[in-house]
């Protein structure tokens, strides 16, 4: 997504959205059923997800007014506040998630939601191929146009062990602004430094005030 007026931010996201929603529309039927045939049978719900997919976890867990027959599927070296390049070599680890699935033996009617944009690493996709190979449900959150040109480092992608898939169409550049205080063709998902002018009062991290610097995006 490549924006020339940062002003047209909104309307980028918002026309988004609605393409998601029209992609996704019968898949997101198939998912309700699941879920809902999930909580009758008194089963649970997993969820999981690497390094920043874990805000989407997250928000299925604990949350006022939402399914409490949620089970979160987490080790703590996939954060990235714990260690952001210990993070990354733990989703690509094979072998971390039988580990984090455990040996308890999976209810009837579970289901199993994992997120993931690119869908590539051994995490996701080994924990999807062992729920599937149980005859559990799986659902994908994952970007198609991400995983078609992202690196392979598993034997498959998440998609293709999933039942079904929840389409994010999140291109993998991301997007970025041309222009603006993030610097002319910043790209938002580089991860390269871009040159940015601190406003008023900046300060680093030790509190001392800075003049022009660099940040780090990603």
């Amino acid at each position: 997504m490549t924006i020339t007026d940062p002003t047209t931010y909104d309307q980028a996201v918002r026309a988004h959205l609605t393409k998601v929603a029209g992609h996704n529309e019968a898949a997101v039927a198939t998912v309700a059923g699941l879920l809902l045939a999930c909580v009758r049978a008194d089963g649970v719900v997993l969820t999981a997800g690497a390094g920043h997919s874990l805000a989407a976890v997250a928000e299925t867990f604990y949350r006022a007014g939402g399914l409490a027959c949620v089970r979160p599927l987490y080790h703590p070296d996939l954060l990235p506040m714990h260690g952001a390049v210990a993070s990354t070599k733990a989703e690509r680890r094979s072998g971390l998630a039988a580990e984090v699935l455990g040996p308890d033996p999976l209810g009837e009617r579970d289901v199993l939601v994992v997120f993931s944009t690119s869908g590539v690493n051994p995490y996701p996709v080994e924990l999807a191929g062992l729920v599937r190979a149980a005859g559990r449900a799986v659902v994908a959150v994952t970007s198609g146009p991400a995983s078609a040109v992202a690196p392979r480092r598993a034997d498959s992608t998440l998609a293709e062990n999933a039942s079904v898939v929840l389409d994010t169409l999140v291109t993998a550049r991301g997007c970025h602004v041309s222009g603006g205080r993030a610097g002319r063709g910043a790209d938002l998902h580089s991860g390269q430094r871009v040159p940015v002018e601190p406003g008023p009062g900046a300060a680093d991290r030790s509190g001392r005030r800075r003049g022009r610097g660099a940040a780090v995006v990603a």
